[in-house]
């Protein structure tokens, strides 16, 4: 019986896709988490003021404070355990206030051909500067190596 050991090396390009999908799936459980507690937050208030007299309004009516000051005032009593946790954090909530102000309208289908041709392009140039700059790094690295050993 014969085994074939596959190397599981991935170019740099499939690790950066798996760094952004690992990166939107974080920024996604994340935003769950936290509004998962916010809800639980509010049900147990209700729970708690129907519980109460009527005539006592329940905590939080009447302040001034919308929905998202709520939420970024419990977000700020989280203990920041290290940087690299603040600035994931920080990342996160810049995220989610950039998807939070995304708007869908519709278009025709020239404008949205055209937009991802746009997009395309961009991509593109993108993709080639990485290239470029990955492929004069590695001729400055060989270089380095050859006047280290000679």
């Amino acid at each position: 019986m014969h085994r074939v050991h596959a190397s599981l090396t991935l170019s740099d390009s499939l690790q950066d896709i798996k760094v952004v999908e690992t990166e939107m799936l974080s920024v996604l459980e994340h935003w769950l988490r936290k509004i998962e507690e916010e809800a639980s937050k509010i049900f147990k208030q209700k729970v708690e003021n129907k519980a109460e007299t009527k005539a006592t309004p329940s905590a939080g009516q009447g302040s001034g404070m919308t929905k998202s000051q709520s939420v970024q005032v419990s977000s700020t009593k989280l203990p920041v355990l290290s940087s690299s946790r603040g600035l994931l954090e920080e990342r996160t909530k810049i995220q989610f206030i950039r998807w939070s102000q995304t708007r869908v309208y519709r278009v025709s289908s020239d404008m949205r051909n055209e937009a991802m041709r746009e997009r395309l392009e961009q991509v593109r140039n993108s993709v080639s500067q990485v290239m470029l700059q990955a492929m004069q790094n590695n001729r400055s690295n060989t270089e380095i190596r050859a006047t280290l050993s000679s």
